[in-house]
């Protein structure tokens, strides 16, 4: 598994940050299609080794499965306590500029989308500890890890990638992450996961009543919350891995699995890979300014569990999932002309 370590000099922090202020000036909003082709035009500014990297991961050359860029200047945003609600700070021009900073890097590897069932369907996501939260099953816990996933893994719009920018992680938690193509397992155990047989539910980050309690909803957003209700009431089996045996996508959200709807080998089957993805994965600490960007279809990852302090300087980061194909995220749009699906 090659993970490809770009580490912005001064002239590539100024050139990204250069960039993303001419898009947050040309745009209203980063959410939309006008916005993602300005933001191609504009990633010729874009340093070169953070372009021959983000291409590498796209064309899945030398096995690359995940990179990992440092020094992105945060400008404004590093002086900012950590929030305490989901959309505390929107609208304030440092935010949108970091936003479009990442919105710049996804953009060079593909189609930056958002689910309209998330956080009033905000593209940029905040990824902090909340109260009452701390052993859920999401990012907004703490104190318990998060289990090993892909993002949206009960979704068919998946992201292929997902992008994590780092403002503060004075904790120190790590977020681990493998690749399948690294996991030793027997050809019994390959045979039982490549069955059609696993389902995976919505994540409760996706349900009415978690927005309800946290973000809130926007308006126009029922038919998301509808889809999801249907995804969660007609789950679709499906393997654990497929594709190429050498190269395998992986498909797993072991804290969404229901397990009492699998056969008892298909649940020994997880418990073999569950075991050999805790023997193999890997760790990286995020520190503020680092962009981790991980193959959302071929490694998975989960996060170390840590203690909130609910003052101001808890683990904060912002995640931008990004797709292959416009087309697939056109055709499934909220409405025309935005970059945000049901």
């Amino acid at each position: 598994m090659n993970v490809v370590q770009v580490r912005l000099d001064q002239a590539g922090t100024v050139a990204v940050r250069g960039a993303a202020e001419k898009l947050v000036r040309q745009v209203d909003r980063l959410d939309t299609v006008a916005a993602l082709e300005k933001a191609v035009t504009l990633t010729r500014l874009l340093p070169v080794a953070l372009c021959d990297a983000v291409a590498r991961l796209r064309a899945r050359d030398d096995e690359t499965i995940a990179v990992v860029v440092s020094g992105v200047d945060l400008g404004l945003m590093a002086q900012k306590r950590t929030p305490g609600s989901f959309g505390e700070y929107e609208g304030e021009p440092w935010s949108r500029l970091a936003d479009g900073a990442l919105f710049l890097i996804g953009a060079a590897l593909g189609v930056p989308y958002c689910f309209a069932s998330q956080q009033r369907g905000r593209l940029v996501l905040d990824v902090f500890p909340l109260p009452s939260h701390e052993e859920d099953q999401l990012g907004c816990s703490s104190t318990v890890a998060l289990e090993w996933h892909n993002e949206d893994a009960f979704h068919p719009l998946r992201a292929a990638y997902t992008m994590l920018l780092c403002v503060r992680n004075e904790q120190r938690a790590a977020t681990r992450f493998v690749a399948a193509r690294e996991l030793e397992l027997s050809s019994e155990v390959l045979d039982e996961l490549r069955k059609p047989q696993f389902t995976i539910v919505p994540d409760l980050s996706h349900s009415i009543g978690y927005n309800l309690t946290t973000s809130g909803v926007a308006a126009g957003s029922d038919p998301a919350f509808a889809r999801i209700a249907e995804l969660g009431d007609e789950l679709v089996a499906a393997p654990v891995l497929e594709g190429d045996a050498q190269d395998p996508q992986i498909r797993v959200d072991f804290a969404y699995m229901p397990t009492d709807s699998h056969s008892e080998s298909a649940n020994a089957a997880l418990l073999e890979l569950w075991t050999e993805v805790e023997r193999t994965s890997r760790s990286v600490v995020l520190g503020a300014g680092d962009v981790l960007v991980l193959d959302n279809r071929r490694c998975i990852h989960g996060r170390d569990s840590f203690e909130p302090r609910y003052d101001g300087t808890d683990r904060w980061l912002r995640r931008l999932n990004v797709h292959r194909h416009l087309t697939d995220v056109t055709e499934h749009q909220l409405e025309p002309g935005v970059l945000s699906i049901v």
